[in-house]
């Protein structure tokens, strides 16, 4: 007996479209921010990049969270509260966690060796791990909304969101 084709899920091109453009901003940013004056790295920055950092800092995060919550709670409506969270603890958590251990350590070591040119990667490192700079990460967001909703289940559903058009006003309309 054949299997049915698997099904697809639809794409919405404009939110693709967004969140790529807004990946591209954030790489944009961070990019730039060692050579300006936020950076404290580069005592002749240029003030190009203080304006792109300006610009650039003043709405790409909002965005973020607006396009997450955009999917929060089809996601928990789709796996619970307990799923959900796992979910975005393997999805965001683990990467997070490798990155706390490379790559950030990393990055804020080229920065370090310009306040001092004699520390090593290895003392370094061990100084980032156990004292800081420890930077905060987005991982509070997914596990504050699941807590909310798993406290107050029917008022939440009862709130119009813009991903699920069969509960906002528009949709309930005759």
């Amino acid at each position: 007996m054949p299997r049915p084709p698997p099904t697809t899920k639809a794409r919405n091109a404009a939110l693709d479209r967004t969140r790529t453009f807004l990946t591209l901003v954030v790489l944009l940013h961070h990019a730039v921010i060692p050579y300006t004056h936020f950076g404290h790295t580069d005592p002749k920055s240029w003030i190009g990049f203080d304006v792109i950092v300006l610009a650039t800092d003043s709405f790409f995060m909002a965005m973020f969270f607006f396009l997450s919550g955009l999917f929060v709670w089809p996601g928990l409506a789709r796996k619970g509260p307990l799923d959900y969270l796992r979910d975005r603890l393997i999805r965001l958590g683990l990467p997070f966690v490798i990155g706390a251990f490379t790559i950030i350590p990393l990055a804020y070591y080229a920065i370090e060796l310009r306040r001092d040119p004699g520390v090593g990667f290895a003392e370094f490192w061990s100084k980032t791990i156990t004292e800081g700079p420890w930077p905060s990460g987005p991982i509070w967001f997914p596990l504050g909304v699941a807590c909310l909703r798993r406290g107050r289940e029917r008022p939440l559903q009862a709130l119009p969101h813009a991903s699920r058009p069969d509960q906002s006003p528009v949709a309930a309309r005759p």
